[in-house]
């Protein structure tokens, strides 16, 4: 007889488990940590709000709100808790213009890194993606079972042990797939462009904050802990927001909410949060690693009121808010909430 070879300890079963098979710490001795994670979303934040700030003009457009509205629409966007039409009255108002584009572009590119996302437009690896929607997690209504959670996690670990890096080197593929995305944010924006400022390096810039954001979406992929950018400002993260601000008081033009309860501000870049695995659903379990950025001056409550008011005159039957159209964001997920599917299956995932 031959000779035969033992199975490496670390690939061989648990004799409390009949479904994991790997072990996760085989694959993340590089695996980034909380902390690392917390900076470079506060890196792509700061990337975006230079980016406005430079590379875009505080005047009044020849275009109208409805002109905006069409060249949001050519991608298909869905906003997490602003309609198409009250964001491009926002992008044209110069009042709201900066925020308004700031939370444009913070939308497009961390979209772009959910699990969720569709494999022909994602910074993740479209096979990775096309994996999760093999095995039934593709829904973020879909709730895993715990042994079912492990495998996951040790799935994401191993792949992305497996997988080419952007951080290290971008593949041919890879930024083809970064500069589509950037040539779609540039191309919605061209109204907004600052026309003193070489075009080259706005582009480049724009580049920058897609690739940054490719980076964060490979970390959290490969991350043990669970994630989930927060795009819902509640009163306490107005309340936080003013106690932060320079004059140390409150702000007496911000109102976080209409009296339907509707959210009136912007946000410009949405929490960072950091998931308990044992229970994603448990709110106490959550931690911001990250607060968001909030916009809820008088003049953005003063735009969404007569835009709502309109829209709702125009179609009275038809009024769901878009958080009402939106399914709760979903467990660790770096994902904006996906639109509702029918029953999920049983089980624990985000």
């Amino acid at each position: 007889m031959g000779n035969t070879t033992s199975t490496p300890k670390h690939l061989q079963r648990s004799d409390k488990t009949k479904s994991v098979i790997f072990t996760f710490e085989d694959y993340t001795h590089d695996a980034p940590d909380d902390e690392k994670i917390g900076r470079e979303v506060g890196a792509l934040q700061t990337m975006i709000s230079d980016h406005v700030r430079d590379y875009y003009h505080d005047r009044q457009i020849q275009n109208s709100p409805e002109d905006i509205e069409k060249a949001i629409l050519r991608e298909r966007e869905g906003f997490p808790t602003l309609s198409s039409v009250e964001i491009s009255h926002l992008l044209c108002d110069i009042r709201t213009r900066r925020s308004a584009l700031n939370s444009f572009i913070s939308h497009m590119a961390i979209k772009n890194i959910s699990f969720f996302g569709h494999k022909t437009h994602t910074l993740l690896s479209p096979g990775a993606l096309g994996c999760i929607n093999e095995f039934g997690f593709g829904d973020p209504q879909v709730i895993l079972t715990e042994e079912e959670e492990a495998a996951f996690t040790q799935w994401r670990a191993i792949t992305a042990h497996l997988s080419p890096k952007i951080q290290k080197r971008p593949r041919g593929s890879q930024n083809a797939r970064i500069d589509r995305l950037a040539k779609i944010i540039d191309e919605t924006l061209v109204n907004f462009y600052d026309s003193a400022k070489d075009d080259t390096e706005r582009l480049q810039s724009l580049r920058g904050i897609v690739e940054k954001a490719g980076i964060i979406g490979e970390m959290v992929f490969a991350s043990p802990s669970r994630w989930k950018f927060d795009w819902h400002a509640s009163r306490r993260d107005l309340r936080s927001r003013d106690r932060r601000s320079k004059e140390g008081k409150s702000q007496p033009d911000s109102q976080a909410f209409d009296k339907e309860g509707r959210a009136v501000v912007i946000v410009l870049f949405p929490a960072l949060v950091q998931m308990d695995t044992k229970d994603l659903d448990d709110k106490h379990g959550q931690r911001r690693t990250r607060r968001g950025d909030y916009d809820g001056t008088a003049a953005v409550f003063e735009i969404l009121k007569e835009v709502r008011q309109f829209s709702q005159l125009e179609n009275p039957q038809n009024q769901q808010q878009p958080e009402q159209q939106q399914s709760k964001p979903a467990g660790s997920h770096p994902s904006l909430a996906a639109p509702g599917e029918p029953e999920p299956r049983q089980s624990k995932l985000l």
